[in-house]
């Protein structure tokens, strides 16, 4: 049988679905996570900490369907959430959320 999975990278959460071809969800994880305030009107997140949450989420999702009959997966993100990464695809700083806004 062949599944979908959906992941959905949300200010205070990730959330993870695993559904077969009826549309039938078989598996579902989420992880809570927070944002970082470091001064009045700053709203931030590390995508590190998103990243851990989606590991977490599939690893907990995949137990209860096998991985390799994973035909697609469908991701969605926060909106109004600017990552920027160096050549190396590394974090230059962390994303300014949808939840405030930077005043730099």
């Amino acid at each position: 049988m062949a599944y979908l999975a959906g992941i959905d990278v949300g200010t205070s959460s990730l959330k993870t679905i695993i559904m077969d071809e009826k549309g039938i969800i078989r598996a579902s994880a989420a992880k809570e996570y927070q944002y970082d305030s470091p001064a009045d009107g700053y709203c931030e997140q590390n995508i590190d900490v998103w990243w851990d949450a989606c590991v977490q989420c599939l690893r907990q999702v995949t137990q209860k369907v096998n991985p390799a009959e994973i035909a697609g997966i469908g991701f969605s993100g926060q909106m109004h959430g600017g990552v920027f990464l160096d050549d190396q695809f590394r974090m230059v700083r962390s994303c300014d959320s949808a939840l405030g806004y930077t005043q730099r």
